[in-house]
């Protein structure tokens, strides 16, 4: 089954500064997955989408791709 995510992360940049940004996407779950997979899985891309900065998560969403 697929699932829609959108996650925000606030990092600090190496010059000091406070950053927020937003990512999403699709994730396909498997018949084993839990909602913990997905979120591990979702964390880890917006990660290295920001260019590995570790972030603290603001707001996780996690929701049936199919209407």
């Amino acid at each position: 089954m697929e699932y829609h995510y959108v996650i925000t992360l606030q990092f600090h940049t190496s010059r000091g500064s406070t950053q927020v940004r937003t990512t999403n996407g699709v994730l396909v779950a498997g018949k084993d997955h839990t909602r913990q997979n997905l979120y591990d899985t979702a964390f880890d891309i917006a990660l290295t989408t920001f260019g590995g900065l570790e972030g603290a998560v603001l707001y996780f969403s996690l929701e049936r791709n199919k209407l």
